[in-house]
């Protein structure tokens, strides 16, 4: 974070970048700085750049600018501005049929209906982020929506499909060697199997993501 940091505020300081470059500079800073905890300057850049893009009437830049605000908006925990910035990354996104934003906008909606309690929204939003996946061949981001849709299944009671989803949603992300959403995965599937009363193997997956966290790649949370 220190280094992309730098190099953002290297790049902005720079003998006048075109505006284009200096919208992008300024999103992919504003989710550095979100990440790092300044999230007052990252909501700023973030608004700013996104602003200048909007302007462009470019669907790609519009889409790409939506779906960076979202993020940062999401680390800060603002829902309104998420779920305005997914549904216009989505509906630009579609303008293009560029399915590698719409995959991100579904899981975007999806986050948005969970932090406001409507399970069957994010299901429904899960389950076509997932279709979408599948055609777009981005097996991670399938993994996520299973993950998803484990919980949403875990979240009603149902303990079989929940831990079925979550089996799925691990074995896409081994196939597709992405560390992080088998993380993300194993975390779902243990608490399903605690839940059932398997403590043993629910103990097992969550000592294998503490061991992966401690990897020089850290990913604290």
């Amino acid at each position: 974070l220190d280094e992309a940091i730098e190099g953002g505020e290297r790049a902005l300081a720079s003998t006048e970048p075109l505006p284009l470059e200096a919208a992008l500079v300024e999103l992919v800073l504003a989710l550095a700085l979100a990440e790092s905890g300044d999230q007052d300057r990252a909501a700023v850049l973030a608004e700013k750049a996104h602003a200048r893009l909007h302007a462009t009437g470019d669907d790609w830049s519009i889409a790409a600018s939506s779906l960076l605000r979202a993020q940062v908006a999401a680390l800060a925990g603002d829902v309104s501005t998420v779920a305005a910035m997914a549904a216009e990354a989505h509906r630009h996104a579609d303008a293009i049929g560029f399915d590698a934003f719409e995959v991100p906008a579904l899981l975007l909606e999806a986050w948005v209906a969970e932090r406001r309690s409507d399970d069957g929204a994010a299901a429904d939003a899960y389950q076509r982020a997932f279709a979408l996946a599948g055609r777009a061949g981005f097996a991670d981001h399938a993994s996520f929506a299973l993950a998803g849709l484990g919980w949403a299944a875990f979240s009603s009671g149902d303990l079989r499909e929940a831990e079925e989803l979550a089996r799925r949603a691990l074995t896409a992300a081994e196939a597709a060697q992405s560390s992080w959403s088998e993380a993300h995965a194993r975390i779902r599937l243990a608490s399903v199997l605690a839940a059932a009363g398997d403590a043993d193997t629910a103990g097992a997956l969550y000592r294998d993501v503490l061991e992966w966290s401690d990897k020089p790649r850290q990913h604290g949370p």
